[in-house]
């Protein structure tokens, strides 16, 4: 399965959604403090990130431009406990929005469509590619 970087700073919520994930058979690698997630990024090569929009007061959305930037392709999901938090999502280049809560099925909803999305278009670039 795919290997699922969360940044959270809520701990309790980080290991819990971690805990689901591996039940599902996701690797998890958790993200450091913000001055490291970059470079974890680059290390790690997860291939989804889950990010908490007010990771580090706020300083998730600008997390998330800075791994679009770094990794266009990377999917990233925002996941809040306001739901206001999705109409905020749509100021920031994301690929998806979840409601954290103790019932994960949104979570996990979401990580399955852009796990299909990101295999779907890895395979019609290699079927172009062997094609031409």
């Amino acid at each position: 399965m795919a290997r699922i970087m969360i940044i959270d700073d809520q701990a309790f919520y980080r290991d819990y959604l971690a805990y689901e994930l591996r039940q599902e058979g996701h690797r998890i690698c958790s993200g450091p403090g913000t001055d490291n997630i970059l470079e974890a990024v680059d290390t790690l090569q997860p291939d989804i990130v889950l990010i908490d929009p007010f990771y580090r007061d706020l300083s998730g959305y600008r997390l998330v431009e800075r791994l679009k930037e770094e990794y266009p392709h990377l999917p990233v999901i925002l996941m809040s406990v306001y739901d206001s938090g999705r109409a905020e999502s749509d100021k920031v280049t994301c690929d998806g929005y979840a409601m954290k809560s103790v019932d994960t099925t949104e979570i996990k909803s979401t990580i399955h469509e852009l796990l299909i999305a990101h295999l779907t278009k890895g395979m019609e670039g290699r079927c172009l590619e062997y094609s031409s």
